[in-house]
């Protein structure tokens, strides 16, 4: 008999090096991403479910003689966060006031940093199905809402030195430098490093 050796992952990624942040001070364009003032949704949060919902269309060509050909024009992306209610947390505080609030007063800029690989997103972003209570009377608050991206998101990856968008063309920084999470390090066009200073 063959033995079969144990299989052992010691690099599995987790979640929580997944960070969401929103910037409280309410911004609307990516141009103002350098006055943002980024809030993680961390404290009271037990889960948080990333989904995109493609828009795909299928295709058939003389070609390809009877098989298909797929495209994904479109993606509808967001962000599912749900805990218990944190008083006083800035990020809660922020999302828990959206409540009976439409239109522009729920959108806000967005900062998704994955420090599994370092990657940073930053995107506007629409508060949707902002909840600050409910459940049982003998239990804790609940809280949760969606994070719903709007527009072309800004994708950095941690060596590089320009934004990535989603449709594979680049562009520059803004000329007054962009804010990575301060606890990242950035490669620069020299070679060395910067480490950024936080800004929250």
């Amino acid at each position: 008999m063959v033995a079969i050796a144990p299989v052992t992952n010691t690099n599995l990624a987790k979640n929580y090096d997944n960070i969401l942040e929103i910037d409280v001070k309410g911004h609307k364009t990516l141009d103002d991403v350098n006055e943002a003032d980024f809030k993680a949704l961390s404290v009271g949060i037990s889960t948080v479910t990333p989904s995109a919902q493609e828009t795909a269309e299928t295709n058939y060509f003389w070609a390809g003689r009877g098989t298909a050909e797929t495209d994904t024009p479109a993606k509808t992306i967001q962000y599912t966060f749900a805990g218990k209610r944190s008083l006083g947390d800035p990020a809660q505080e922020f999302v828990d006031d959206k409540f009976l609030k439409v239109g522009d007063a729920l959108k806000t800029l967005a900062r998704i940093t994955d420090f599994n690989t370092g990657k940073t997103i930053f995107a506007i972003a629409t508060i949707g199905s902002p909840v600050g209570f409910g459940g049982n009377a003998n239990s804790s608050a609940t809280f949760s809402g969606v994070l719903k991206i709007d527009g072309m998101p800004w994708m950095i990856k941690p060596d590089a030195n320009v934004i990535e968008l989603n449709d594979d063309s680049t562009m520059p920084f803004p000329t007054n430098g962009l804010p990575f999470h301060p606890a990242l390090e950035r490669k620069t066009s020299t070679g060395g490093s910067e480490t950024l200073t936080p800004n929250n």
